[in-house]
């Protein structure tokens, strides 16, 4: 089974500067000739609103308002808190960039709460792929304060969930974090947090999962199963209103009241209020679509009910208010915009290269008056490390180094790794995205067979073809796995990269890895936070994050076998052969669900939501039947887990924008977006490309239905029951809260185990229903030629005559890149040393 992922020191997945292309341009049937058809470029946004037209945009006053929008973005620099104050005509600015060093990653993102002040916010934040580990979504989300007005940065000692839900702030300067422990432990830990001294309280622990804390009038309030619950200092709840489900968007106001959204079916939601200082009575605010409503906190206790509401009535209280705005928009502090999107400048100056991906990103932010419904869109390039955002977090510990030899650069027979770091002799070179695309497309009709002559790029290596050494891996059933789920993992995975990052196509350095050294910073032990543990390396390569059978012989997990050290070395260097072992490896998963009777709609390979099990297996595996046990696929990625929203929309569907915070969808929710919404990679400097063919659907409503709804894998075939309450009573999880699982063990007690394992529908006519994926390169098309970029120097032109050449390394060890023997004799060496 493949091993779930720790990428730390390398990261990889699908990057908020990766824009699909957007819903409208896409033809519901593919164009004749498979062309990529891109929606025409939008100019250049200004800075700032015309002088002359801030009282028109924004209404009268706007230069006396003390409203404030505070929104994020991300990129490889950090995670960017920008900030737009009324009276400066909501020009934008980075009031923060949040960064960690020592973790290679393409997209920091993150999710913050503003204090009742409007000068403080809390700040959760991390890798991008921290989102494919359970233990990382859990638990391994940096967290700091900003100063809204001054930009300084307290970095806590702690690190919390990445659920939407976190952090929570309220009518104070006080603020709630989540430690979610229930994947693993069977608990949830909350830190009630002083925003103004940095102050946090001894850890709150709670039996089983808790959502959505947030502090209140009345102390700490939670979505429970069935409940909004108070929690007292001891762990205790006692219920405050009770909830069909798991309520979620939890906001207290600053009238003593709680307003939370709950599922009332399946397709319908409702907003209610809870008043705590009058006996906890109950108001249904608003109801509408699940898709279509939510709740927004803003400063000093002010929520609002957003989206579109089939029924409303008057809130009871003034601190809260129905917001005609789209659902998913956020709320300035004072109410008086709405910020509704924000996206990658996109400029139609060809002159202007774009910046590199390392760099903070341009990001235009649109926004919509409510005093005179007009929309307006600024755009603002953060400013990468403004308020020492990018100092180490003190959840690291102290960063330490492993004892060896300095001169030494790769990791000799420490590692546990097959494929070592910083190895001359073992570096690969980046493909273009053109190349990972025809390797997909070649991969699953089983023609990835280029061959790779010996001593291919200088590697050392016996002659070889991609599918010679992985053959491609027939599904039961019948059919090929659909390139564009394929390509949809490996977006999510990587970025479809081979090599690190900072690697452009053409261009070699170590190969990607996922966890190399085995750091364990995650758990509650802060002092080993930076110790390296090679034997708890993660050892995930490349384009596909290949872990299974990449350790040394001898040094391989419980029930792994090491594969053949060139067939390690060509899953860690080469594209192809990555991506040909990524090919068998979904095929298993696919062959191994349906062999368990878990087939999704009609079950043939070629409808795209067919593949849900396929990649929810891929993701977090399947636990395989056993006598009378429980079994099946586990509960991160079951879509009404309640650390995702109910109220998310098909991830990538209507905005892009959805890639800045992908912790709202389970993985393969994320990977049936990726399907359908190619993102923007890197071709060349100044060049960018779409990763590949985006899927296709009948129409719009097909597409948009590509998502499952959130309580389709919650029913009596695996004892899960929206709404119903079940007291577990089995000895290793007395304690825990009543809740929707009445999954009983032998001795019928209730045993919390309500694992997937059933076939599903949710379209029927799959057929005409679901998405189809198809080839850019037909079978058999020809190789794709290697990127050029950055090509080296290999001789002495422009040198003096007489100069010596003394290199880091022997003349005997050839560069990757072809055409480029050494010209010269070394004429001497040198070493290098730290100093303390």
């Amino acid at each position: 089974m493949r091993a779930r992922k720790l990428l730390a020191a390398v990261a990889a997945v699908s990057s908020i500067l990766s824009a699909p292309i957007p819903a409208a341009a896409q033809p519901t049937q593919p164009p004749p000739d498979k062309a990529l058809t891109v929606a025409p470029e939008p100019s250049a946004a200004p800075e700032s609103i015309d002088a002359g037209k801030r009282a028109e945009v924004l209404g009268g006053g706007w230069e006396k308002s003390s409203d404030r929008a505070v929104t994020t973005t991300g990129d490889a620099s950090g995670f960017h808190v920008l900030v737009a104050d009324a009276n400066d005509g909501y020009r934008w600015r980075t009031a923060a960039s949040l960064s960690e060093p020592g973790f290679d990653t393409d997209a920091w993102i993150g999710n913050l709460c503003i204090t009742a002040s409007g000068d403080r916010a809390v700040v959760v934040y991390a890798p991008r792929t921290f989102t494919n580990t359970s233990v990382l979504n859990e638990r391994g989300g940096f967290t700091a304060i900003v100063d809204l007005n001054g930009g300084a940065v307290r970095k806590l000692p702690l690190q919390t969930t990445l659920a939407y839900f976190n952090p929570g702030c309220g009518p104070s300067e006080s603020a709630v974090l989540t430690q979610d422990g229930a994947e693993d432990r069977g608990e949830t830990r909350l830190f009630l947090l002083d925003t103004v001294s940095g102050k946090l309280d001894r850890p709150i622990q709670i039996p089983g999962q808790l959502t959505s804390a947030v502090p209140s009038a009345d102390g700490i309030v939670a979505a429970d199963s069935g409940a909004v619950v108070r929690v007292h200092p001891d762990g205790k709840r006692t219920v405050v209103a009770p909830a069909k489900g798991v309520p979620y968007r939890l906001a207290a106001d600053a009238d003593g009241g709680v307003v939370y959204a709950q599922l009332e079916d399946k397709q319908t939601a409702s907003v209610r209020r809870v008043d705590l200082e009058r006996s906890n009575a109950v108001t249904t605010l608003a109801t509408g679509a699940i898709t279509d409503l939510s709740v927004r906190s803003a400063r000093g206790g002010r929520v609002f009910v957003t989206g579109a509401k089939a029924t409303k009535t008057a809130s009871p209280a003034g601190s809260v208010a129905l917001a005609d705005v789209p659902h998913q928009a956020g709320m300035s502090l004072s109410g008086e915009v709405a910020v509704t999107s924000v996206l990658p400048s996109r400029s139609r100056d060809t002159t202007v290269a774009p910046t590199d991906p390392g760099d903070s990103q341009r990001v235009d932010i649109t926004a919509t008056s409510l005093a005179t419904k007009k929309t307006f869109t600024l755009s603002v390039a953060p400013a990468a490390g403004a308020g020492d955002g990018a100092k180490p977090s003190p959840a690291l510990g102290r960063i330490s180094a492993a004892a060896g030899d300095p001169n030494d650069p790769f990791d000799g027979d420490q590692r546990y790794c097959s494929v070592a770091r910083n190895d001359p002799r073992n570096q690969a070179m980046q493909p273009k995205p053109r190349q990972v695309e025809w390797a997909v497309d070649q991969a699953v009709v089983g023609q990835l067979t280029v061959q790779r002559p010996a001593n291919w790029k200088n590697l050392g290596m016996p002659a070889y073809s991609p599918q010679g050494l992985f053959p491609l891996r027939a599904l039961d059933g019948g059919g090929y796995i659909p390139a564009q789920i394929l390509m949809g993992i490996a977006v999510q995975e990587s970025n479809t990269w081979q090599a690190a990052r900072f690697a452009i196509p053409g261009v070699t350095a170590n190969p990607l890895i996922g966890n190399y050294f085995g750091i364990d910073y995650y758990n509650d032990d802060e002092s080993d936070d930076w110790s390296i543990n090679w034997a708890d390396a993660d050892c995930g390569y490349g384009v596909m994050q290949i872990t299974d059978g990449m350790r040394l012989a001898g040094k391989e997990k419980p029930g792994e076998t090491a594969l053949p050290y060139d067939h390690q070395r060509a899953i860690a260097l080469d594209f192809a052969a990555n991506i040909a072992r990524g090919q068998q490896m979904l095929a298993d998963k696919w062959n191994e669900t349906r062999r368990a009777g878990l087939i999704v709609n009609n079950g043939t390979a070629e409808g795209l939501e067919n593949w849900f099990f396929a990649a929810w297996a891929y993701n977090s595996g399947l636990h395989q039947p056993s006598g009378q046990n429980p079994w099946g696929l586990g509960w991160l990625n079951n879509p009404v887990n309640p650390r995702y929203p109910a109220d998310r929309p098909p991830f990538m569907e209507t905005s892009y924008a959805d890639s800045a915070h992908p912790q709202d969808w389970p993985y393969p929710e994320k990977v049936l977006g990726f399907a359908g919404h190619p993102i923007e990679l890197i071709e060349s400097p100044g060049t960018l490309v779409y990763s590949h063919l985006y899927a296709w659907w009948n129409s719009d409503q097909d597409r948009y239905n590509v998502k499952p709804p959130v309580v389709q894998f919650c029913e009596a075939s695996n004892d899960c029951y929206p709404g119903e309450s079940h007291l577990p009573n089995d000895p290793e999880v007395i304690g825990e809260p009543a809740g929707p699982c009445a999954h009983k063990n032998s001795s019928g007690k209730y045993d919390l185990k309500c694992w997937w394992h059933q076939p599903s529908t949710w379209k029927a006519q799959c057929q005409t229903t679901c998405g189809h994926g198809w080839l850019r390169f037909d079978p058999g098309y020809a190789y794709q030629e290697d990127a050029t970029n950055y090509a080296p120097n290999c001789g002495l032109t422009g040198l003096p005559s007489g100069a010596l050449i003394v290199d880091n390394l022997p003349t005997n060890i050839p560069s990757v890149r072809p055409n480029c023997s050494p010209g010269h004799s070394n004429a001497g060496s040198f070493q290098f040393d730290f100093l303390g």
